[in-house]
């Protein structure tokens, strides 16, 4: 593939997810770290796209440059970049994993490479996009109403799609919680999908970083007793960490540095 076309190329996949990595780009076209950091600088020289740790987003006032999706992507990054580090070490080859729409869940799926073999499920088409470049792993994509913002499909059929399935593992971010553990989010669509996955999963693996403790949402979606185990990072509050310890919850705190 020529220069041109591999640059046309990465602009059509941010018009579609607001957001690109390096490593991710380099899985798709096959080619050096080198080759796509430089297409990315010519990129963002021609005013294209906006460099970022690690990747590009596109710029403000582009088709999808407001995306609230990419602009969460990069919010609190390496704190997600160091729960997905963390959560891999639940990914098991043979099972039927679920990522939701959350970004920790998409941090997450950036993370695994092609040694990787599993059957994904998610309702995202970003988390979905990012998975389809892993030899490895079977993609199932839960259909719906696509909310624009988050990507993710909602709906009755994303409902009767999900009481047809069983997950051994589901991870899923978080809206907020509390500092007594109770999971919580403004969303009525986000709260239906959330308890029928936990329901549907023989494990459910919370990944959220300490910004989205402390606050509550106004749906109580479930609380960490109802969890397999959190991730977190290392910012979270000595006394959210006192509260986990003493209820006997699993908590797994990941370091950023």
């Amino acid at each position: 593939m020529m220069k041109e076309e591999r640059q046309q190329a990465i602009l059509n996949i941010l018009n579609s997810s607001g957001f690109v990595e390096v490593s991710q780009l380099c899985r798709v076209f096959d080619v050096t770290e080198m080759t796509i950091r430089r297409d990315l600088n010519e990129l963002a020289a021609k005013k294209r796209v906006i460099r970022s740790h690690g990747g590009a987003i596109l710029p403000a006032g582009s088709s999808t440059g407001e995306d609230p999706y990419a602009v969460r992507i990069m919010d609190n990054l390496d704190r997600k970049e160091a729960i997905a580090r963390a959560a891999l070490r639940f990914v098991q080859n043979g099972e039927k994993v679920f990522f939701d729409s959350s970004t920790s869940a998409y941090c997450l799926a950036r993370k695994l490479t092609n040694e990787h073999s599993f059957v994904a499920v998610t309702d995202t088409i970003y988390t979905a996009m990012e998975l389809m470049t892993r030899t490895g792993i079977k993609v199932i994509c839960i259909g719906g109403e696509l909310n624009k913002s988050t990507g993710a499909c909602t709906g009755v059929f994303a409902e009767d799609m999900y009481e047809r399935m069983v997950f051994d593992t589901a991870f899923i971010g978080v809206s907020q919680i509390t500092v007594d553990g109770q999971i919580t989010t403004k969303s009525v669509d986000e709260y239906k999908s959330k308890r029928q996955i936990m329901h549907r999963s023989k494990r459910t693996i919370l990944l959220a970083d300490s910004s989205k403790i402390g606050d509550s949402g106004f749906l109580q979606t479930a609380s960490l007793r109802d969890l397999y185990a959190m991730v977190t990072d290392d910012g979270v509050s000595p006394e959210f960490v006192s509260n986990c310890r003493k209820h006997g919850h699993r908590l797994i705190i990941a370091p950023t540095a």
